[in-house]
C-alpha cells in the first residue's frame, strides 16, 4: 500500500506480511473493537512509525519476527502471543500493561520501557530478554515502579565493554510453573540484576549465570543477582536461618543454581548478603547424618550412602548423590521440599511428607521413587536428570515438567494437570500405559521410551505453535481433544522425531497449521479444523479427517492398514502416495472434500498385500472426489520408479500390471485397475520377473502401515 496518512485498526483479525501493508506513513493506531482481534503476522514486520497502543489489542508473531524502532505510545494492554519475537529498539513511553504469552520480548539498543507504570507478565513458555550486548543501556525496566510477574524467562544478557546493570522494581515468581532468571555478562565484563522492591520467588525457579555468586559483585566474567540495600523478606528462604559454612543455611524453595548461562542446575541456592544468589558449598552447608525420629533444619546429604529411617524425621532439604538412598518406615517431612539428585543409582522407597509445599525435583542424576508422596499437590521437575515414579501418587495433581525426564514406570501414572515447559516422558512400565492427564504444552511436548503411552486428557496448545517430538518406540496417543488456548488466532501442531503419534480424538479444534516432518503422524479421530495439513518429510495415515491437506515431500499413505483418509481440498506436490491393495474390491484411499489435483510429479507406491491376488480387471478409487470439479493435473503426473505414469499405460509392480485413469469413477476420481501389459512387453516381463517380486516385498511405508 501507497498511502501516506494514518492507519486505524478497530477490529477483525489482520493479518500482515510487513510494514507496507499500513501504507508509506503515517501512525498505527491499535483500537480493536473486542480483546480477541489480534495482528497476525505472516512475514518479519520491521517498522520504524508511531504505534498508539488505544485499547487493549494482541499481536501474534505466528513465528515471525517484529521490530518496532520508532515510538510506541499509550496506555492500553499489549499481549503477545505466538513464537517469534518483539524486538523494541528505542526508549518507549508505553505505560500499559506488556503480557508475554509465547515467544519473546527482546530489549535491544537503545530499547526501554523504563517509563511503564503498568504490570509486564512473562508467561510459561514465554521469555524476556534484555539484550545490552551491541548497546549498552543501562535502564530497560522501570526502577521504582510496576512489577514482573515471572513464569517464564528473564535473561540479562551483558555488554562486552562496560559492566551491565539493571534494577528491577518487583520482581514475582510464579508458584505454579517453572522459571528461569539468566545473567550472562559480557567477555571480560561483569552483569548485575538489582531487585529493589518486593521480591517472591515460588514454584521451581532455575537461578543461573557465569559464575554466578562466586566473586564479588563487579568482578570480570562474573553474573550477580542482588537486592538492592534495604529490601527484605525475598525469596522466601526456608531452613535454619544459619551463617554461610553451615549445613542450616537456608535456601531458596524450589530453587536450583548454575554457575553458567546455558547449564540446568547442579546445586540448591541461598541469597548471601555480600554475593547475592550463589551456589550451596556441597562440603561445608550439608550434614551427611541425620538421627532418626529427629526434627532438624539441616540440609541433608547421602552420598553413595543410605539414610534409613523408622521413625518419622524431619529435615529442609535432601541431596541424593551416587547412589543415594533413602529408605526404612519412617516418613521424612522435607521442609523446603527440595531434592537434589546428582549421579545414577538413586532411589528412595521411604515415604516423604512435604508438610503443604511442592516437591521440586532438580540436578543432573536420577533418582526412582517407590515410596508414598503426601503433604502436597504439586510437583515440578527441573534439571536435565530422569526421576522415574514407581506408584501411583494420588496427592500429586499438578505437575511441571520443565527439564530432564519423568519416566513412569511400575503403575506409576501423571493425574490431574501436566505443564510442559521442557523435557520429556517415558513409560518405562514394560507394558502400555494409560494416563488421564489433562495437558498444557508451552514447550516442546517430548515423549520417549519403548512401550505405548496413551494420554487420555485434553491438550491445550499454550498460545503459539507447539511441536510433539516423539522418539518413543511404542505409539504414543493423544485421545483427549487438542485445542488452542485462543480462537481464530491459528496455533499449529508439528509432529517431529521417528516416532509414531495418534491423533484419536474427534472432536479436536485447533485451527492453525499441522505438519508431519519426521515419523508418523496417525489421525483416527478428525483435525479437520486445522487450516492446514502438510506432509514435509514425515508419514501421514489414518482412517480419520484432516482439513485442506498437501503433500510436499515424505509419505501420504491413507488407512491403519488398508483404509480410507479423509481430507478438505488435496495437493500431490511431490513425496510418495503410498496404496495398499487388500483384495479385489480394498485397497487404501483418499476421499476429499475439495478440489484434488497434482502440483508437481509425486510418486506413486503401490503394495499389494499377500493374499490381494489382483487380477485382470480389478478396479480400485484411490482419489475419490466429490462433486464435479476434475482432478487438476496440469503438466504433471503420479510417476512410477520417477517415470511419468500417462493415462492408461500400464506398470508394472510385483508382476501384476496396472494403469491409472485421472477422470475415472464419476468422472473426476483418480482409479487404479489392474490390466495387461502392452504388446511386445510381455516377453520383457518373464526376464524382469524374479526382480519384480524382489521389489513386492519391499514396503516404502516406514512402519509398514
Amino acid at each position: 500500500n501507497t498511502y501516506t496518512g494514518p492507519t486505524s485498526w478497530n477490529g477483525g483479525q489482520l493479518y500482515i506480511r510487513g510494514d507496507s501493508a499500513f501504507g508509506s506513513g503515517g501512525e498505527l493506531l491499535l483500537n480493536p473493537s473486542a480483546t480477541t482481534y489480534n495482528i497476525i503476522l505472516r512475514g518479519d514486520w520491521l517498522t520504524s512509525r508511531l504505534i498508539y497502543a488505544v485499547a487493549q489489542a494482541g499481536l501474534q508473531t505466528n513465528g515471525y519476527d517484529a521490530t518496532w524502532s520508532g515510538q510506541f505510545v499509550g496506555g492500553a494492554a499489549l499481549d503477545k502471543y505466538g513464537n517469534g519475537r518483539l524486538a523494541l529498539t528505542e526508549a518507549m513511553p508505553y505505560t500499559g500493561a506488556l503480557t508475554v504469552n509465547a515467544g519473546a520480548v527482546v530489549l535491544k539498543d537503545r530499547g526501554s520501557i523504563a517509563a511503564n507504570t503498568g504490570t509486564l507478565t512473562v508467561n510459561a513458555g514465554a521469555a524476556l530478554t534484555l539484550d545490552d550486548t551491541a548497546t549498552h543501556f543501562s535502564d530497560r525496566l522501570p526502577d521504582n515502579n510496576g512489577s514482573i510477574t515471572l513464569r517464564g524467562a528473564l535473561t540479562l544478557l551483558g555488554n562486552s565493554s562496560v559492566t551491565t546493570e539493571e534494577v528491577i522494581s518487583t520482581l514475582l515468581v510464579s508458584p505454579n510453573v517453572a522459571s528461569t532468571i539468566t545473567v550472562a555478562p559480557g567477555s571480560g565484563q561483569a552483569a548485575i540484576l538489582r531487585l529493589a522492591g518486593t521480591t517472591s520467588v515460588g514454584g521451581t525457579s532455575l537461578w543461573r549465570g557465569t559464575n554466578l555468586g562466586l566473586n564479588a559483585p563487579g568482578s570480570a566474567d562474573s553474573a550477580s543477582i542482588l537486592l538492592t540495600p534495604g529490601t527484605t523478606g525475598a525469596f522466601q528462604l526456608v531452613g535454619g536461618s544459619a551463617p554461610n559454612g553451615h549445613p542450616s543455611v537456608s535456601i531458596i524453595r524450589g530453587g536450583f543454581g548454575d554457575t553458567t548461562a546455558s547449564g540446568l542446575g547442579t546445586q540448591f541456592v541461598t541469597y548471601d548478603a555480600v554475593k547475592g544468589v550463589r551456589l550451596l558449598d556441597p562440603a561445608t552447608e550439608y550434614t551427611t547424618t541425620i538421627t532418626n525420629g529427629s526434627v532438624v533444619t539441616d540440609n541433608v546429604k547421602a552420598d553413595g550412602t543410605a539414610l534409613a529411617l523408622g521413625n518419622a524425621t524431619t529435615a529442609n532439604a535432601l541431596w541424593l548423590r551416587n547412589g543415594g538412598r533413602l529408605n526404612g518406615a519412617g516418613v521424612l517431612t522435607l521442609t523446603s521440599g527440595n531434592l537434589l539428585v546428582t549421579g545414577t543409582g538413586n532411589t528412595i522407597s521411604a515415604p516423604l511428607d512435604l508438610n503443604g509445599t511442592a516437591l521440586s525435583v532438580g540436578g543432573s542424576g536420577d533418582v526412582t521413587i517407590s515410596g508414598g508422596i503426601s503433604g502436597s499437590n504439586s510437583l515440578f521437575k527441573q534439571g536435565a536428570g530422569t526421576l522415574t515414579w514407581q506408584s501411583t501418587l494420588t496427592s500429586i495433581t499438578r505437575t511441571v515438567l520443565g527439564g530432564g525426564v519423568i519416566a513412569l514406570g511400575g503403575s506409576g501414572v501423571l493425574l490431574g494437570d501436566a505443564f510442559f515447559q521442557g523435557g520429556e516422558i517415558r513409560n518405562v512400565s514394560g507394558a502400555p500405559l494409560s494416563s488421564p492427564v489433562n495437558l498444557t504444552l508451552y514447550s516442546t511436548m517430548k515423549v520417549g521410551g519403548a512401550q505405548d503411552i496413551s494420554f487420555t486428557g485434553p491438550v491445550g496448545l499454550g498460545y503459539a505453535d507447539r511441536e510433539i517430538n516423539v522418539t518413543n518406540t511404542g505409539v504414543t496417543t493423544l485421545s483427549g481433544v487438542i485445542s488452542s488456548s485462543q480462537t481464530l488466532i491459528n496455533y499449529g501442531l508439528t509432529k517431529t522425531g521417528p516416532g509414531r503419534l495418534v491423533l484419536a480424538s474427534a472432536a479436536n479444534t485447533y485451527d492453525g497449521e499441522t505438519t508431519v516432518s519426521e515419523g508418523e503422524l496417525r489421525v483416527t479421530g478428525s483435525i479437520a479444523t486445522s487450516t492446514l495439513t502438510t506432509v514435509r518429510g514425515g508419514t501421514l495415515s489414518g482412517m480419520g479427517t484432516v482439513g485442506k491437506l498437501t503433500l510436499q515431500s515424505g509419505v501420504l499413505a491413507p488407512g491403519t492398514s488398508v483404509g480410507t483418509l479423509n481430507c478438505g481440498d488435496l495437493l500431490f506436490s511431490g513425496g510418495l502416495f503410498a496404496v495398499e491393495i487388500a483384495s479385489a474390491v480394498f485397497a487404501d484411499k483418499m476421499m476429499v472434500t475439495g478440489s484434488a489435483g497434482l502440483g508437481a510429479s509425486t510418486e506413486l507406491g503401490l503394495i499389494p498385500l499377500a493374499l490381494s491376488d489382483p487380477q485382470i480387471g480389478d478396479t480400485w478409487v484411490i482419489v475419490d472426489n466429490d462433486g464435479t470439479d476434475a482432478f487438476a493435473t496440469g503438466p504433471y503426473r503420479f510417476t512410477h520408479d520417477g517415470a511419468p505414469i500417462e493415462a492408461g499405460t500400464p506398470f508394472a509392480v510385483g508382476g501384476k500390471f496396472y494403469a491409472l485413469n485421472y477422470h475415472g469413477g464419476t468422472g473426476n476420481d483418480v482409479v487404479l485397475t489392474a490390466t495387461v501389459p502392452e504388446p511386445g512387453t510381455a516377453a520383457l516381463l518373464v526376464a524382469a520377473l524374479p526382480l519384480l517380486t524382489r521389489r513386492r516385498c519391499k514396503s516404502p511405508l516406514p512402519f509398514g502401515a
